[in-house]
């Protein structure tokens, strides 16, 4: 089955946001990066590929902009909508609205004209007021502590990056010296996103359920699953969000062969069911008569067929969110 050109842009923007960070291209000179970092950017942009990969594209090209030493009025100009779209969400967390205030702050000093740099400072002022507002938010709000995964870096590194943006010295110096960026889906991930067609993706829990959510909110019709632990795990509806605990085992029934569409029967019931007890075979049988009956119910359509054979049918609009240890 041919992937949606949704799914075909999402994976060019991942696979190009993954070369342009790969150290020897930065070694070999940024300008080889920006290429592929402003391709991601536009495929994903033009594309309307689900967040956060827009957001990703925009910071991570705004970053390599920055390290080729831009200085000119209109470069910088650029990268604070670079910054701006990076920010636009704040499930993105507070690091790139702190980057743009150093852009700012480099724009300002470039400017001549006096109403220029009122506007400019005044637009510093704003975002310096957002990013607090944000930091103070994150601290008491339970909803967005996953934002701490997409935070942590050498402090040393970040503060140090930051001065130097400040102040406009070369960046080559600190080329090599830190880890991937805060904000990249690749760095310590072990969740992702699964559906028809989706490929697997493996992101920080945050970065994920930013996809997760983007892609619900888009489409009231989805079936929402999250496989979070080896225990226990929840459904629902994507138009109410009405979430109800599920079984783990119903779950991975459905989430596997959307994962994995080439499984073999056998395979996917022992990942079920497993290989001890009395009968797999007939508790397999049993855990598919269940799974068919939870979602008829929970879509009250009585005519709904989930299975065609022991993979979903193809009317069944299933979107997943996972935590990798949790298909073991």
């Amino acid at each position: 089955m041919n992937s949606p050109p949704i799914e075909v842009y999402r994976h060019e923007v991942a696979e190009l946001l993954v070369a342009c960070v790969d150290q020897r291209l930065l070694y070999g000179g940024t300008s080889n990066a920006i290429v592929l970092a402003k391709e991601a950017y536009d495929i994903a942009t033009a594309n309307n590929v689900p967040s956060p990969w827009p957001e990703f594209a925009a910071y991570r090209l705004a970053h390599l902009k920055m390290r080729s030493g831009a200085n000119e009025v209109e470069a910088l100009r650029e990268i604070d909508l670079l910054f701006e779209r990076a920010s636009r969400s704040e499930k993105a967390g507070p690091i790139p609205l702190i980057y743009r205030l150093a852009v700012l702050h480099r724009l300002v000093q470039s400017l001549i004209d006096k109403n220029d740099i009122a506007q400019a400072v005044a637009k510093s002022d704003e975002v310096h007021g957002k990013a607090l507002g944000l930091l103070r938010r994150m601290q008491y709000d339970s909803e967005v502590t996953n934002n701490d995964r997409i935070e942590r870096q050498s402090a040393a590194f970040n503060m140090l990056e930051f001065a130097t943006y400040m102040s406009g010295r070369a960046y080559q110096p600190l080329e090599g010296s830190s880890f991937l960026s805060p904000m990249d889906p690749f760095r310590e991930g072990k969740w992702f996103v699964v559906g028809r067609n989706v490929d697997q993706i493996n992101m920080t829990e945050a970065m994920a359920r930013w996809e997760f959510d983007d892609r619900a909110d888009k489409n009231p019709d989805l079936i929402l699953i999250e496989l979070t632990t080896a225990e226990s795990a929840r459904i629902c509806l994507s138009r109410n969000r009405e979430w109800s605990v599920w079984s783990n085992d119903y779950a991975k029934l459905v989430l596997l062969p959307l994962r994995k569409p080439g499984i073999t029967k056998i395979d996917l019931e022992r990942k079920v069911v497993g290989t001890g007890g009395n009968d797999p075979a007939a508790r397999f049988r049993k855990a598919k008569s269940r799974v068919q009956k939870d979602i008829v119910r929970l879509t009250g359509k009585p005519s709904f067929e989930v299975f065609d054979g022991y993979h979903l049918s193809d009317e069944v609009p299933i979107l997943g969110l996972v935590h990798g240890p949790s298909f073991r």
